[in-house]
């Protein structure tokens, strides 16, 4: 599919202001979505990008209180990602 960069930005405000001025499309997660923004599976008949693994690295000479720290973030962002998932079902891009 041909395409051009329309727009860059160093900073995530830059690529939100972008996407709203209807330069083009992104691919972020449901977290934290501008008013204005909508989020959905694939856009304009484009493929779904799939799904990939996180990971956090550490040291492994940590203490307890780090491995739980890390369980909880995990957990946590586990959770935040599937509910925002599952509460914004919506095709990216403006709002019309």
């Amino acid at each position: 599919m041909p395409y051009r960069i329309a727009a860059t930005s160093p900073s995530l405000d830059g690529l939100w202001a972008a996407v709203l001025g209807g330069l083009g499309v992104t691919s972020r997660t449901a977290l934290a979505l501008p008013d204005g923004v909508v989020h959905g599976e694939s856009l304009f008949g484009l493929p779904t990008l799939g799904a990939f693994p996180i990971t956090l690295h550490r040291n492994p000479s940590t203490n307890t209180a780090f491995d739980r720290m890390s369980e909880l973030l995990a957990e946590g962002l586990t959770l935040k990602l599937q509910t925002a998932r599952n509460a914004l079902r919506l095709p990216i891009g403006r709002k019309a």
